[in-house]
């Protein structure tokens, strides 16, 4: 007890001294403000559509810059779990749009070392959130990173294929099931392209992805 009293002392002093800032505008005391959540909630999709290897059909709801940027990085870095919503209405929005048809709804998984140090699979908030617009199930733990990649930032599109190349497997048959994948960001397409390949190789008929952004083309 006295140890958690320690430490809340010292987080107290922490946020005293250095107070945090909104991740999007800087105004002092939160990581997420009001004003900043009510322009993410109005900011309009730009879809992107990509022809990737292994899935019938791609997608992200704008490019990979501004304000859902840094949302996305509040989400996935600093613990701000509840930005998972209006990106996942983002998501909603964007399904109606390509009329895809699918059974469930699959997050890109981390690695267990991964998971460690973050204490959650921003993909899998993402897809909880999302179910609560969709209505679709979630199926978290079908697809697993049993292979541990370094970080995909700083690879080449060459370089990411190779980092993620038979990192996932899928734990059970999929056979004929038709998935919609999810994750945050898409940059080069690796990452989906392998998860892809790991449910084709057990059976998954149709493969969706679909990301809140992708990297601006170059």
């Amino acid at each position: 007890m006295i140890k958690n009293h320690l430490r809340q002392l010292g987080t107290w002093l922490t946020d005293l001294v250095f107070p945090p800032c909104c991740n999007s505008c800087g105004r002092v005391d939160t990581l997420w403000c009001d004003s900043c959540l009510v322009e993410l909630q109005r900011l309009p999709l730009q879809p992107i559509y990509s022809n990737l290897q292994h899935l019938d059909g791609c997608a992200a709801t704008t490019e990979h810059t501004g304000i859902l940027q840094a949302a996305i990085h509040a989400f996935k870095y600093l613990d701000q779990q509840q930005l998972a919503h209006p990106l996942a209405d983002r998501l909603g929005i964007a399904l109606q749009e390509t009329q895809w048809t699918y059974d469930s709804i699959i997050p890109v998984p981390l690695h267990i070392s991964r998971f460690k140090e973050r204490r959650y699979n921003q993909s899998e908030v993402l897809c909880n959130a999302l179910m609560g617009v969709t209505g679709q199930p979630v199926k978290s733990g079908v697809l697993m990173r049993h292979r541990h990649t370094p970080p995909q930032v700083g690879l080449n599109r060459q370089q990411r294929l190779i980092n993620v190349a038979d990192a996932f497997i899928a734990t059970q048959p999929l056979t004929g099931e038709r998935i919609l994948l999810i994750d945050d960001v898409q940059t080069t397409g690796a990452t989906l392209q392998a998860c892809a390949q790991a449910m084709r190789n057990s059976g998954a008929n149709r493969i969706y992805a679909l990301t809140v952004t992708a990297a601006p083309l170059s």
